[in-house]
């Protein structure tokens, strides 16, 4: 049974961002749970900010959401098909993501179907 490594933000993470109105901040949010608990389908991607924008529309993100989406690490060991990478351990022995050295967790992936014993 393999145990595979992914960074932390591929189920949580969070920005305080900078309203375009100085001194206004909004947090930005990823959250894993966030799937799964809302009709809502722009919540069913797992993100929220607490800006006009997103709460009101209903179907698009907003402006703070989609900029930090493309900065989310999205690292999975077991989505990098072409090389075995491993999390960096510290000195302590603590172990951090190798593209954005932030937190991992461990999971077992599940058992396909089609696979042969």
């Amino acid at each position: 049974m393999d145990i595979i490594f992914a960074c932390r933000s591929n189920r949580y993470c969070a920005w305080l961002v900078e309203s375009s109105r100085k001194g206004t901040f909004y947090l930005v949010q990823f959250d894993v749970n966030f799937r799964f608990s809302s009709y809502y389908p722009k919540y069913r991607e797992g993100w929220h900010c607490e800006c006009p924008a997103f709460m009101y529309r209903d179907q698009e993100l907003c402006k703070h959401v989609r900029a930090k989406k493309i900065q989310k690490c999205n690292w999975d060991q077991a989505q990098q098909k072409e090389t075995s990478t491993e999390p960096v351990r510290k000195n302590d022995g603590s172990l951090l993501c190798p593209v954005c050295e932030g937190d991992v967790y461990t999971y077992i992936p599940p058992v396909r179907q089609d696979a042969e014993f």
